[in-house]
């Protein structure tokens, strides 16, 4: 994910069907320079959103995310809460109850 903070004019972020299982717990610190607006993290394997996931205050600029068709179970309370600028959340087809 290194690369990842030199493309600083990045607007959308896929890392869909990646069999990714968990989100790197330094995953906002490492995604806070860029321009994000669109963040996919779909068609994966991830089982449950903590709020540091995307707690850094910095990730205002992300507009839409898209979290369906995993596993997740959990979602910690006010894991979106600095997402100030989120039109879109799509979490279907998980296993929240």
């Amino acid at each position: 994910l290194e690369i990842i903070q030199r493309l600083i004019n990045l607007e959308i972020l896929y890392l869909g069907e990646n069999n990714l299982k968990i989100i790197d717990p330094d995953f906002s610190d490492i995604i806070i320079h860029l321009s994000l607006k669109n963040l996919h993290l779909n068609f994966n394997k991830l089982d449950y959103i903590k709020r540091s996931h995307f707690s850094n205050r910095n990730l205002t600029s992300i507009k839409s995310l898209l979290i369906q068709l995993n596993q997740v179970s959990f979602i910690e309370p006010r894991s979106f809460e600095f997402l100030e600028n989120l039109e879109f959340l799509d979490l279907k087809a998980n296993c929240l109850v």
